[in-house]
């Protein structure tokens, strides 16, 4: 059994075409989208070179084909009677041509592919009543508020790439043909998932991953994350435990979060809302890191919904983790810390719902306890049925303040650039402390010398002390070195930190250490390259990294 191609079968857009063209027509007229692009090219050279196909399949299993076959015979000739077989899905009472009543139903079953093409209407549609045409069933099941109106064509389909023309194409066939309309708006096409060093998983090679256990081990969120970021459509992926463990200690770090919001917050510090017909404080105004985070936020939405919209999951995924471990706890909680309020509750709020669709589990509980413990003004039962983050960007640049006016808010690009600069002060601080081996538990002074931030640092004079255990004085110019200092330079400001004389002695001892160690290193290399058995034996990149061992340590030693 055949299906023709070429023949003109059905009408689309006001003129009769085969299945093939409409197969074509639909994906360059843009009414389906393949994602990603590049497989078009694939759909189109399997649909150009189509031929007939070739739908009945000798197997067990699968849909029978539903045609019959009259068994009555012809008494004189001692023949069956040639009649025309009968497509019916029942068994026929009798033969319309010769009234006979013995049939024989076909044996074949239908391709595999020919069944699964019947999946996107299928499933909405009601049984066929006696009397029904294709025409009328789909009519029928076509009104307004059924299934078949409310979910047919499907948004989006997700599959992998090595089955678009087994499957999308055949589905694509099937539903033009039969429902007059395109089965989906967009393909959305997936790679493999590969073992650590790219090989496809098999029973051979014994190198597959059980979900089952990893989520025993990991956890649920932990396998979504690992399958969704680092992952690109129509690309094969690699998926390998040492993966899955990275991404738990991410749901990890989530779940602590929200337990330091939680215990915090829950009875010892006032919330960030202004309550209604209170003017606030200045303990309540919103601090810079205030501003900084619902920027933050605010761009995350922003960007997150624009991955969204374009199927970019990976980096939609990446964004928002990168959002919640390295501007949310690494900053926010911490200068929070220092504030007698936090707005960290509303952003958490908003971050995990951007999270849900990736860790649904984590996020749902984190919902509920914040819900539970008042933090939030949610009535939502489940945050998955929660209003999605809307976008508030401000365009509104600060005016020049009037006199006796409460100054107006500062801009987006004034605030990233405040909290950038006291970002790269803290860092700046928190590694000279790394570099020249000062214990956090020594609190330090310093002086900043800066012109441009001078006003700024010195309004965040106890964050910097909080994050740095260094108290600072901002100066318009470096200070008068009648004391010891050890600098730091960058282009916006400098760092002066006082060190006293049992520091110093302290750092030449470690420094004189350091240098014997180097010259000791350095002195086993040079023996070792001046080896002609070695320099001779050895593979010329062996040798090669041990002269790129000897020219680091000597460049470290002239530094030093």
């Amino acid at each position: 059994w055949f299906v023709d191609v070429d023949k003109s079968a059905r009408q689309w857009k006001g003129k009769k075409q085969s299945l093939k063209q409409i197969s074509l027509d639909v994906v360059k007229s843009g009414d389906i989208d393949i994602i990603p692009d590049r497989f078009k090219k694939n759909y189109f050279h399997w649909m150009e070179n189509l031929h007939d196909w070739c739908i009945s399949r000798q197997i067990w299993f699968g849909h029978r084909i539903p045609v019959w076959y009259c068994k009555t015979i012809d008494k004189k000739q001692l023949t069956f009677n040639q009649c025309d077989p009968i497509i019916s899905i029942e068994k026929p009472k009798q033969c319309p041509q010769c009234s006979g009543k013995s049939f024989e139903q076909e044996s074949d079953t239908l391709d595999t592919w020919f069944s699964s093409a019947l999946w996107t209407f299928s499933t909405l549609l009601d049984k066929p009543k006696k009397n029904d045409t294709l025409d009328s069933w789909i009519k029928r099941n076509k009104k307004k508020g059924t299934d078949l109106d409310l979910f047919h064509p499907t948004s989006v389909l997700e599959t992998a790439y090595e089955i678009l023309f087994f499957w999308v194409a055949r589905m694509i066939l099937m539903t033009t043909y039969v429902m007059g309309e395109v089965p989906f708006k967009t393909v959305y096409l997936h790679g493999l998932v590969r073992d650590k060093l790219g090989r496809k998983m098999s029973k051979s090679l014994d190198n597959g991953i059980d979900p089952l256990d990893m989520i025993e081990k990991y956890g649920t969120d932990a396998v979504r994350l690992s399958l969704v970021i680092g992952t690109t459509p129509g690309n094969d992926m690699r998926m390998y435990e040492e993966k899955i463990a990275g991404y738990r200690n991410f749901v990890n770090k989530i779940w602590n979060i929200a337990r330091f919001i939680l215990m915090t917050d829950s009875s010892d510090r006032r919330s960030a809302t202004p309550i209604k017909g209170r003017r606030p404080s200045d303990s309540d105004a919103p601090t810079l890191a205030d501003q900084w985070i619902q920027s933050r936020l605010q761009t995350l939405i922003q960007e997150v919904n624009e991955h969204y919209n374009k199927y970019e999951f990976s980096l939609a995924g990446e964004k928002i983790y990168d959002f919640l471990w390295h501007e949310l706890a690494d900053w926010y909680v911490e200068i929070s810390k220092t504030q007698s309020h936090t707005l960290a509750p509303e952003i958490l709020l908003d971050a995990i719902k951007l999270l849900h669709p990736f860790t649904p589990f984590i996020t749902e509980e984190i919902y509920q306890q914040l819900k539970s413990s008042k933090l939030i003004d949610a009535k939502d039962e489940f945050l998955a049925s929660s209003k999605w983050p809307e976008e508030k960007r401000s365009t509104k640049r600060s005016p020049t303040p009037i006199k006796g006016r409460r100054p107006s808010p500062p801009s987006v690009e004034k605030i990233k650039s405040d909290f950038k600069a006291l970002q790269s002060l803290i860092t700046t601080i928190r590694d000279m402390r790394a570099k020249y081996n000062l214990p956090y538990s020594e609190k330090l002074d310093a002086a900043i010398a800066t012109k441009k931030h001078k006003d700024m640092f010195q309004e965040q004079e106890l964050v910097v002390e909080a994050l740095t255990k260094v108290r600072i004085q901002v100066l318009p110019t470096k200070p008068v070195e009648k004391e010891n200092f050890i600098k730091a330079h960058s282009a916006e400001f400098d760092v002066y930190i006082k060190i006293n004389a049992k520091q110093i002695e302290k750092q030449g001892q470690q420094i004189e250490k350091e240098k014997q160690n180097l010259e000791q290193y350095i002195a086993s290399l040079e023996k070792k390259l001046s080896n002609k058995n070695f320099t001779q034996n050895a593979p010329k990149e062996i040798v090669a990294q041990e002269q790129k061992k000897l020219e680091d340590a000597q460049s470290k030693l002239k530094k030093i």
